[in-house]
């Protein structure tokens, strides 16, 4: 009586150090968005574990059938890449690896990679297919930003060789002008001349956005009016937007000062009113507003005033695909 009631307390033991083990065992695989799954190849019927129909975001009334993860999870440029592996496992093939997209019940799309292997009989007849899915959608993500980084680098080696070349022959060009301009007396030729030298400014301040965008120019931050700043490129916005689009200047009070660079500050509010021209072929309206506005989460801790410039136009706006790229360079 006593040895029963000892191998029961022993077995007891054993079933709460499986449950641990199995609770320890799920919860690392949830962690690492890893999920495991079998497939019977005899009778086409597959087994999912809770993590795999999480990460596939199919919901437990779902058969799990190899048609479910093709008819209602995969992305449809890849369903033919999960088709071929498992028709290559049906053929006689041991273990595959593959990487695919799935639509998530929210509508997101996850990357998925996925392994399996082939188990056999005792005849050596493939039986079952034991496999994982893990969700690795952050890790392409900062794969895909790694190798753009990388693409940047490298054209950014490139940009910064080109603009101090530029730079170089502009001084010798900029220099020949102040040179010679003493010494004209025809207006048409100091017409000419002036000419010259606004192109050669122009080609300067383009070198600069190189220098700027590898991250090699001398910035010169200093203190800034915001109103002052927009006010003194009411003109030169006019001018680029064009008569048929309003320019809509809102500056109704002091914002306060800022630490910027004159250039830099300036240069991004004309490419933003040359881009919403562009997108007001028919005509339209530019409003920019200056303000003061709390800072946003996630931009830092800094507290105080904060001045806000806002540039919104008429225009049909952007497509999601371009949206995407607003920050790309020279885009």
């Amino acid at each position: 009586m006593d040895d029963r009631a000892d191998l029961q307390r022993r077995l007891e033991r054993l079933e709460a150090q499986l449950r641990d083990n199995q609770t320890r065992l799920r919860n690392v695989l949830e962690v690492a968005k890893v999920g495991g799954w079998e497939l019977d190849l005899v009778r086409d019927v597959a087994v999912w574990s809770a993590e795999t129909r999480e990460i596939l975001g199919v919901g437990p009334e779902a058969p799990a059938t190899p048609e479910t993860v093709l008819g209602r999870c995969v992305d449809d440029s890849d369903r033919a890449i999960v088709r071929d592996a498992l028709a290559d496992i049906r053929a006689g093939g041991s273990r595959y690896a593959l990487t695919y997209r799935v639509f998530a019940p929210d509508g997101s799309v996850r990357v998925i990679h996925s392994r399996a292997e082939v188990r056999r009989d005792d005849q050596g007849r493939a039986t079952r297919l034991v496999g994982i899915v893990q969700d690795v959608t952050e890790q392409e993500h900062l794969r895909a930003q790694l190798v753009q980084s990388q693409r940047l680098e490298t054209v950014g080696r490139l940009a910064a060789g080109l603009a101090h070349d530029l730079n170089n022959m502009l001084t010798i060009i900029q220099g020949s002008c102040d040179f010679l301009e003493p010494s004209l007396v025809d207006e048409g030729a100091r017409q000419d001349l002036a000419t010259i030298r606004n192109a050669s400014e122009r080609s300067a301040a383009l070198t600069r956005a190189l220098l700027a965008f590898t991250r090699q120019q001398v910035l010169k931050p200093e203190s800034l009016d915001v109103n002052e700043v927009v006010g003194s490129i009411r003109k030169m916005l006019a001018r680029l937007v064009g008569t048929s689009v309003v320019l809509d200047l809102r500056t109704p009070r002091h914002v306060g000062y800022v630490t910027a660079d004159r250039e830099q500050l300036i240069q991004v509010l004309v490419n933003i009113a040359a881009n919403a021209r562009d997108a007001m072929p028919d005509g339209g309206r530019l409003t920019i507003v200056t303000d003061e506005a709390p800072l946003p989460d996630g931009l830092g801790s800094s507290r105080g005033r904060h001045a806000r410039i806002t540039l919104s136009d008429t225009g049909n706006g952007m497509a999601p695909e371009v949206l995407a790229r607003i920050f790309d360079p020279f885009f």
